[in-house]
């Protein structure tokens, strides 16, 4: 939310906690540039850690964190911290007399009991959520006496004795807001507490409440009014204090005498409703047990938890429809007509639900509901691929292949391990990805399912490519293409082969490179898998490159566009744009690839890969070099570092300055070229990169040599040849 009110569009926000920080401090830095200075406000902050990446570093802005607790981290900052006390007693009356003006403009009531109202402040403890919620009793009864009031206040404050001071004002006050509600409400409130995420819909409170939304409106609508609600948009949230208190309702289990159900088994209807409901259960019932899951409260697990049954039922009605509606949202086979999802339409229901459906897939595994945990991560697992959310996509599939592992469920094991595998090479994590893709393929060969085995193989080849150890992948692909011919499954091994033909280019085995890819598109034209014939394509163009027959590949990239076009595959695209890019820098059409690396920077940006937006950077800057523009160049170059750097990416960081030291030298500026020399010989090391880190002192060597510095000059290629007999030990 912050970085899209600092104007950063939703599809460019990254996945990754480290990523936003890194982002948020570059916006920053942009309006510090501008000469803006930016407030950043964070309310009712509970743990230092979701604050400390928001701490700006430079320029005029500043932080202001809330909190209910000492946060020891933030002063070890050296945040300045201030202890507020609670509002003076006259403030406190002005807000309630604020809160009353509502219904008694002219403060008839505050100014008749004055006694009264300084005594109902003080039995608030003088906090703003206890008069809020104390004042608004007062405000939707205008009959209630002041006095009368404050002695249930302070009847119900003697029993919380042992609270703190802030937390048993506000207890107190919930405690007599609460004894005030109709039956309804206060079953709903609870009802409510139970939902996993930040916020709500009408839909989930209706499904909660097990009925239709007409009828749960209006009593939303009252417990907003009640300040126990906060509505915004077509959404509601609770205060965690509220919360809090509602959740404990849940653990008690309903009694005849209570009246959380008025005498009813669910909210707000009679037997013989309820009764009339079951025999026209709603279609979504049966998809929930085409999905394996509880498809009604009687298959609720055992709760862990301490859920009172009607509540422990009620939050299986909730995980349930977060699963169904996810299960369509995301664009799987639908197994009834009960909600038809466009692309865009599922696509922002997934965008809006996201906090509340990672949430429901960790409630999920504490409360019993293993199925749902195991479900959930597979369900979402293209859309989290596919938005880049990489971060949520590793923590929810990781308790699904948990959950499956407790249940004994082998086979979905196997599936959360080859989606973990997934997740951790999209995240650049390979060794892991690796790992995962290896216990996948062990698992699927112990059930026996030849067709998964086959598709952990392929996956584990392009771990193992993104991890270079290409001819490991080799085989290991090789393996993959025996089992997809022997079950004649031609789009597997149309997969494998534009994967043995990338791993042929990385190798130089170019003769070897392009007929795999060839083959791998006769595949794919003849499946019409236009997404799997335009990376292979783009996989073509490569190799073709390599071969130095340059026209075809701009025709390979130039067709992988067009295709990437045609089903919105944004991130597809702007990889067509880079290539092609490349591609005409190799026959010398500079400003045509100056548009595609610019189209392609701005396509990555949109979808959220930063590092491939910082790579089309660079090759932005080769082409302006090439055409003479230097000064644009080493711009270019300056905003690629900026973005290597927010990913802690140091190789391209390096890379970076050392292509900067090439142009600065181009252009004698021969001290500013030793500089940025000297930082890539520095993060070269670092890698280490003994082949890169060996060119650049040879280059430093150079400009130390052309700047007269001599002595230097030989230290530095002292250097380079320290780095080759390094690189000789390493190849033996």
């Amino acid at each position: 939310m912050l970085l899209r009110q600092l104007g950063t569009e939703p599809e460019r926000i990254p996945p990754t906690v480290e990523e936003r920080a890194g982002l948020y401090r570059s916006l920053l830095q942009g309006f510090t540039s501008q000469g803006r200075a930016v407030l950043v406000v964070a309310d009712n902050v509970s743990r230092a850690d979701q604050v400390l990446p928001l701490v700006p570093v430079l320029g005029r802005h500043r932080l202001l964190t809330t909190s209910r607790h000492t946060l020891p981290t933030l002063i070890s900052a050296g945040v300045t911290t201030l202890d507020l006390a609670t509002l003076l007693p006259e403030g406190a009356v002005g807000l309630v007399r604020e809160v009353l003006h509502r219904v008694d403009p002219a403060g008839r009531r505050v100014a008749a009991e004055p006694q009264a109202v300084a005594e109902l402040v003080r039995l608030c403890g003088y906090l703003p959520l206890a008069l809020h919620i104390t004042a608004a009793l007062l405000a939707m009864d205008p009959y209630q006496q002041i006095a009368d009031l404050a002695a249930q206040l302070a009847g119900a404050s003697s029993r919380l004795e042992h609270l703190d001071d802030g937390e048993r004002a506000v207890r107190t006050s919930l405690d007599l807001s609460y004894r005030h509600l109709t039956p309804e409400q206060a079953e709903l409130l609870a009802l409510l507490a139970l939902n996993p995420g930040p916020d709500f819909g009408l839909e989930a409170a209706s499904v909660l409440a097990g009925a239709p939304a007409d009828h749960v409106r209006p009593t939303l609508r009252e417990l907003t009014r009640a300040h126990l609600l906060d509505h915004a948009s077509s959404r509601w949230s609770m205060h965690d204090l509220v919360r809090d208190y509602a959740a404990e309702k849940t653990q008690a289990a309903p009694s005849s005498g209570e009246r959380t159900s008025s005498g009813t088994g669910e909210w707000g209807q009679s037997r013989s409703e309820q009764d009339a409901r079951r025999s026209h259960q709603r279609p979504w019932l049966s998809a929930f047990r085409k999905l394996g899951g509880p498809a009604d409260t009687r298959a609720t697990p055992a709760d862990p938890q301490g859920l009172a049954p009607l509540y422990h039922q009620a939050l299986g009605r909730l995980l349930n429809h977060y699963r169904v509606t996810a299960h369509y949202a995301a664009g799987r086979p639908s197994l009834l007509p009960r909600r038809i999802f466009s692309r865009s339409d599922g696509l922002a229901w997934l965008d809006s639900e996201r906090a509340n459906l990672v949430a429901a897939v960790k409630r999920a595994r504490a409360a019993g509901f293993l199925k749902i945990a195991i479900d959930l991560p597979l369900i979402l697992d293209d859309y989290l691929d596919q938005q880049r959310h990489f971060d949520d996509w590793i923590t929810i599939t990781a308790i699904s292949r948990d959950a499956a592992h407790e249940t004994g469920d082998k086979s979905a094991e196997a599936c959360a391990w080859g989606n973990l595998g997934n997740a951790f090479r999209q995240s650049r994590r390979a060794e892991e990805a690796v790992a995962a893709c290896e216990r996948a393929r062990e698992l699927f060969q112990q059930l026996n399912e030849r067709h998964y085995e086959a598709q952990a193989c392929t996956n584990l080849g392009h771990a193992l490519q993104e991890a270079g150890r290409v001819n490991e992948a080799i085989t290991i692909y090789e393996d993959a293409r025996a089992l997809y011919q022997q079950l004649g499954f031609k789009r597997g091994e149309a997969d494998v082969w534009d994967g043995l033909g990338k791993a042929f280019t990385r190798l130089g085995r170019i003769e070897d490179a392009i007929p795999a890819l060839e083959h791998a598109l006769d595949l794919y034209q003849q499946l019409h898998d236009l997404q799997g014939e335009a990376i292979t394509w783009n996989s073509l163009g490569k190799a073709l490159r390599i071969a130095e027959r340059s026209e075809e590949a701009i025709t390979a990239h130039q067709t992988a566009r067009d295709l990437n076009q045609q089903f919105d595959n944004r991130h597809g695209e702007a990889a067509s744009w880079q290539l092609l890019g490349q591609a005409f820098q190799d026959v010398g059409h500079f400003e045509e690839a100056i548009a595609a690396h610019q189209t392609a920077r701005d396509l990555y940006q949109h979808t959220n890969d930063m590092i491939m937006a910082a790579t089309s950077e660079g090759s932005l800057a080769n082409a302006l070099q090439a055409t003479q523009r230097f000064n644009e160049a080493i711009t270019a170059l300056e905003r690629a570092r900026g973005l290597f750097r927010q990913r802690n990416e140091r190789r391209g960081e390096a890379m970076s300055w050392e292509h900067q030291g090439i142009i600065l030298q181009e252009t004698g500026r021969i001290d500013e070229a030793i500089t940025a020399l000297e930082r890539a010989c520095a993060l070269y090391r670092q890698l280490p990169d003994r082949q890169r880190e060996r060119r650049s002192w040879n280059r430093l060597a150079d400009a130390l040599q052309e700047a007269g510095r001599l002595d230097e000059g030989v230290l530095a290629r002292r250097h380079a040849t320290e780095g080759h007999h390094d690189l000789d030990g390493d190849a033996m």
